[in-house]
């Protein structure tokens, strides 16, 4: 792939690529004007694409070490890490009387408060995925327990933000309030 884009590049800045095998760079040709662009849009469009899966990557490594290790429970690190909607929704979600700020950290796991039944109680992803449009799912274990949420999230100054955060699924609570 990095080789197409850099043959491409290559060809377009060269001026070699004019779809009618003219390379003169002084042709009237419209249709050698017209190759020429949508080379120059093809290679715009293959350079963006490799870097929304750069960027699907480092946020689906983010999402992956965020809950393996456990990172949301970290004030400092959802400061980091969430837009002020996310955080907004987070310091609402906060049921218990509290001094200062407080944060619904278990928003990012199941409703479970003990682990399952019979389970081994492990607390780690199954798998991450972008779902398209800077929305990304996550599927986990939390103490045993089954899992799915949907998080939007982005890169901005090198930093992953995540923007909103959605329950899926929750064995927990379909197993036990529903």
């Amino acid at each position: 792939m990095q080789l197409l884009v850099a043959c491409l590049v290559i060809s377009v800045i060269t001026g070699c690529v004019s779809g009618n095998g003219n390379t003169d760079k002084n042709s009237n040709n419209a249709e050698s004007k017209d190759s020429a662009c949508v080379d120059t849009c093809t290679v715009k469009a293959i350079v963006a694409e490799q870097q929304t899966e750069d960027e699907q990557r480092v946020i689906i490594k983010f999402l992956t070490d965020m809950y393996n290790d456990d990172l949301y429970s970290d004030y400092d690190f959802l400061r980091n890490h969430c837009s002020e909607s996310l955080l907004t929704m987070l310091e609402n979600d906060y049921e218990y009387d509290h001094e200062g700020v407080a944060y619904a950290v278990w928003d990012f796991r199941t409703s479970a408060q003990d682990g399952k039944p019979d389970s081994d109680n492990l607390c780690k992803i199954i798998n991450v995925e972008s779902a398209g449009d800077g929305w990304f799912t996550y599927e986990f274990y939390d103490q045993g327990w089954r899992g799915k949420k949907r998080v939007k999230a982005f890169i901005k100054d090198g930093e992953v933000i995540m923007d909103a955060l959605e329950t899926l699924y929750d064995e927990c609570y379909e197993t036990y309030y529903q």
